[in-house]
């Protein structure tokens, strides 16, 4: 799905960060299928991911919000890596959608796909090594091959292969009841794959962005992570994308990504209407938001209280 629109805000304005201290953190290792998986069903640790994350936000939202892209600044990019190679673009834009209520129940409750909740984006650029490969693509790894297919090709064979990994790295610091427990250890590192709760969107050049809609998930893994939402400061994740191979020519597969997650706690950016360049929380509460060469304006919700700091971000 191709789109266009205006830029509103800055990749990774919620959170300044030193992104190699973010990979020194990461302590999971992903394990993706190899040849001769049919056969013999076994998995090994993936060789380094095809890309590399250069920001994250966490956003808050009063409806769900697909393609961010589309109101986004992203990092500008050298000439010689700033185009698209073999059709994939030299971004790709993880979007996590959260909800923020919870999952009502299937029996009485009436159903909800919308509402409060988080967007955890990361923005991942593409390796030296996968720009490398695509340049060569007969001759590129399988995993990269795969990547190439899955972008260019918007059939439902190759867009139902994504696959999500979540890796909860801390289970025994954190307060869990016994049925998410037993979810969370049965569950984790397990792949799953995110049809058809996610959407695809491309500008054709410079990013393909992936929306993961948890909004539309079963109502058991919503509850569950309605339980896990009382433990959110202390939750510490990991996550990874790939591509699922199927046949030899396809394996073995190698990790799109693998990130850390960032805590959901009470202070985030809100960006309600950032096609409009608004913020506002309440029906009472509405402050112009001017993103651009000059400064950003950050509103921060804690414990259910609304203050406002302006942060002065010289470009």
């Amino acid at each position: 799905m191709e789109s266009s629109g205006a830029a509103a805000f800055r990749a990774g304005i919620s959170l300044p960060e030193d992104l190699e201290k973010h990979y020194a953190d990461i302590t999971s290792e992903f394990c993706v299928r190899q040849k001769g998986y049919k056969q013999h069903k076994k998995k090994g640790v993936s060789t380094e991911p095809m890309f590399l994350c250069v920001a994250r936000d966490l956003l808050k939202f009063e409806e769900k919000r697909y393609n961010l892209a589309t109101s986004l600044l992203l990092p500008e990019l050298p000439s010689d890596s700033s185009e698209p190679v073999s059709g994939v673009p030299p971004y790709i834009i993880l979007n996590i959608m959260l909800p923020g209520y919870d999952a009502p129940n299937p029996v009485w409750g009436k159903s909800r796909t919308d509402g409060p909740g988080w967007s955890l984006v990361f923005y991942l650029l593409m390796t030296e090594q996968t720009r490398t490969e695509l340049q060569d693509l007969p001759n590129a790894s399988a995993g990269v091959r795969l990547l190439q297919r899955f972008v260019t090709d918007d059939s439902t064979d190759m867009r139902e292969r994504l696959k999500l990994i979540a890796s909860l790295v801390n289970p025994e610091e954190v307060n869990l009841g016994a049925v998410v427990r037993k979810l969370v250890v049965d569950y984790n590192m397990k792949p799953v794959l995110t049809r058809p709760q996610h959407e695809f969107f491309t500008d054709g050049s410079r990013y393909f962005e992936i929306d993961i809609d948890v909004h539309l998930f079963g109502y058991i893994p919503r509850s569950a992570l309605g339980t896990l939402r009382a433990n959110t400061p202390s939750l510490i994740f990991d996550l990874g994308l790939t591509v699922e191979g199927k046949d030899d020519d396809e394996l073995p597969e190698t990790m799109m990504c693998i990130v850390r997650a960032p805590t959901i706690h009470g202070s985030c950016v809100l960006l309600v209407d950032v096609d409009q360049q608004n913020t506002h929380y309440a029906a009472c509460v509405h402050v112009a938001c001017v993103v651009g060469d000059a400064f950003t304006l950050n509103v921060i919700c804690t414990r259910g209280f609304i203050s406002l700091f302006v942060q002065i971000i010289l470009i």
